[in-house]
C-alpha cells in the first residue's frame, strides 16, 4: 500500500449543499470531483478551496501530499537514494514531480443518477514516462556506474552510508537520472484511456467516495502497472 496521504483533505471535508445555491446536485457532484482532482494533480487550489471550506494550508497540503508521492516513487523506480542526494537535487526531483504531475490527463464526466446515488465517470489516460525513459537509465547504469558501484559490493548498508565515496557516488548518480529523466518529460505521450466511476450518495454532506477508487486513478493516470510503486 503507498505510503501517503492522498487526497487527505479531500476525503475528510464537509461541503454543504445549501450554501452552492444555483446547482444541481449532479453539478456539484461533478464539480467536486473535478476539484479534487485539479488541487491534488495541477495545485489548482480555487475551486477545492470554495467547495470544500479548506484553507490554503489545507489545500496546499493536498498537493504537495501527491508531489512526494511522485517523487517518492521515482526514487524507488530508478534506485536513487533520497538520504544521500544534495538538497538541489532533492529539488530538482520535485519540480520533475510537478512537471510530470501537469501532464497527467483526465476528463470528468457529467454525475448520473440512479436511484439515491450519483455515479460520476473518470477518464484517465496514462503516461507512458516509465516507458520510455527505464531503459536509458539501464544503459547509464550499465555503461557509467555499474563498476564503479561493484567497487563497494563488499560493504553491508551501515557501512556504505558511512563510506563518503559511496555517498558521493549514490549523490553522483541521482544527479545524473535526474538530468537523463527529465528530458522526457516533453516525449510523454498517453496509453489507451481506462475509466473509474466514483460513486456519491444523495446528501451525503462528506462526499463519502471510496479511498480506493481515488487510488486506482492515481495508479492508472501514474500507469503504476508498468513498474513498482513505492512501498
Amino acid at each position: 500500500m503507498k505510503v501517503k496521504n492522498w487526497i487527505s483533505a479531500g476525503t475528510a471535508a464537509v461541503l454543504l449543499c445549501t450554501g452552492l445555491t444555483g446547482c444541481s446536485a449532479a453539478e456539484t457532484y461533478t464539480d467536486y470531483v473535478q476539484a479534487v482532482l485539479d488541487c491534488t494533480y495541477k495545485g489548482d487550489t480555487a475551486k477545492y478551496m470554495e467547495m470544500t471550506e479548506a484553507t490554503q494550508e489545507e489545500a496546499d497540503a493536498v498537493y504537495n501530499d501527491e508531489v512526494a508521492y511522485v517523487c517518492s516513487a521515482i526514487y524507488y523506480n530508478y534506485s536513487v537514494m533520497e538520504d544521500m542526494i544534495t538538497d538541489d537535487t532533492k529539488e530538482g526531483y520535485e519540480a520533475l514531480s510537478k512537471d510530470i504531475m501537469n501532464k497527467l490527463k483526465y476528463t470528468v464526466n457529467k454525475a448520473e443518477r440512479s436511484g439515491d446515488t450519483y455515479h460520476i465517470t473518470v477518464v484517465s489516460e496514462p503516461i507512458d514516462f516509465w516507458d520510455i525513459s527505464m531503459d536509458a537509465v539501464a544503459d547509464l547504469y550499465d555503461n557509467e556506474f555499474a563498476e564503479r558501484f561493484a567497487a563497494f559490493s563488499d560493504e553491508t548498508e551501515e557501512e556504505a552510508a558511512a563510506d563518503e565515496a559511496y555517498v558521493a557516488l549514490e549523490a553522483e548518480w541521482g544527479e545524473e537520472v535526474l538530468t537523463l529523466i527529465s528530458g522526457y518529460v516533453e516525449q510523454i505521450s498517453y496509453k489507451t484511456a481506462q475509466e473509474t466511476i466514483l460513486a456519491i450518495k444523495e446528501d451525503d454532506e462528506e462526499y463519502g467516495v471510496d479511498d480506493k477508487l481515488w487510488y486506482d486513478i492515481d495508479d492508472l493516470l501514474l500507469d503504476m502497472d508498468s513498474n513498482t510503486p513505492a512501498e
